[in-house]
């Protein structure tokens, strides 16, 4: 073997390296950019509560829960036509279960602190709007309905808008009489 073959031998061998740590890498960054959403997605069809579980902690101040055995936490924005779509469904709710002394309908604003909107969202479906409370991280959607217990564990999680007042509220009193 001349010096130029071996030369030549040894160019092509760390090209060939070369190029496969190229695809590898690049499998890497498509792998990275791709599989958070993949693993979301995933989650999502095999689990019919995404973000929260059932018996998971709520992430909201204790103040907000710890008065009374049950309280009604609505994660809601004005600005979202599905939150919108869910007012007459939320109304319903708080008609039939607000005579209860012992549970407390209380909403989330996802719209920026202390905004009008979110004030005036709470004021129609006749929820409390929760002070100083931020987002949780577990939070999926808007809107969500979780009903919590004075431990701040979920009880019951709707996420989306509610169909169907009756089944809805039947779905909410079921999880309120356990």
């Amino acid at each position: 073997m001349t010096l130029n073959s071996r030369l030549d031998r040894y160019l092509g061998v760390c090209a060939r390296i070369a190029a496969a740590l190229l695809v590898v890498l690049g499998l890497f960054t498509l792998g990275t950019l791709w599989f958070a959403p993949l693993r979301q997605a995933v989650r999502h069809r095999l689990s019919p509560h995404a973000g929260y579980l059932l018996g998971d902690r709520i992430g909201l101040p204790a103040d907000l829960y710890r008065a009374t055995r049950l309280t009604v936490v609505l994660f809601a924005s004005n600005s979202c036509s599905a939150c919108r779509s869910a007012e007459s469904s939320l109304k319903e709710l708080k008609q039939q279960l607000g005579a209860s002394v012992d549970v407390r309908f209380v909403m989330v604003s996802a719209d920026s602190y202390r905004t009008s909107s979110g004030e005036d969202y709470a004021r129609r479906v006749g929820f409390e709007l929760a002070p100083r409370a931020t987002l949780p991280e577990q939070l999926r959607a808007v809107p969500t309905i979780a009903i919590v217990d004075r431990d701040g564990r979920v009880r019951f999680v709707l996420e989306g808008a509610p169909t169907g007042s009756d089944s809805f509220v039947s779905s909410v009193r079921g999880a309120l009489s356990e």
